[in-house]
């Protein structure tokens, strides 16, 4: 395999984008796609890089996916402790919801019309 520098690249490399804290979730869909980092910012682009909204979720985003529901376009995320069902169109949360532990994994199951989240619960006993 052969190296390449930063300027050829950077050439190759239809759309950069530059947020400020490093990305932990990565999502493409058919509009565009999205980027959460691990300070909760969540951005989402058009397919032609062009910015479409930008939100600030106040946890570590982990996981995104999208799917209809109803007749609205739907973002469901993980962010810390919660998951999140988000507008499509234009970022706005409309629900949220705490679970008992760190949360990491959605899926939607659009055929039963559910959100399904899996949640690391740890308890520790440390004994001296």
């Amino acid at each position: 395999m052969s190296e390449i520098g930063w300027d050829e690249f950077c050439a190759w490399a239809w759309a950069q984008r530059h947020l400020p804290h490093a990305v932990d979730a990565v999502h493409v869909e058919s509009r565009g796609f999205l980027a959460g980092d691990r300070e909760g910012g969540l951005t989402c682009w058009d397919l032609e890089g062009t910015l479409r909204w930008s939100s600030d979720v106040e946890q570590r985003v982990d996981c995104l996916v999208t799917g209809l529901d109803g007749d609205s376009e739907m973002l469901f995320i993980t962010a810390g402790l919660d998951v999140l069902g988000m507008s499509l169109d234009d970022g706005e949360v409309v629900w949220r919801r705490e679970l008992e532990g760190s949360s990491e994994t959605v899926l939607f199951d659009s055929g039963r019309d559910r959100v399904v989240v899996t949640s690391s619960v740890y308890d520790i006993e440390h004994h001296t």
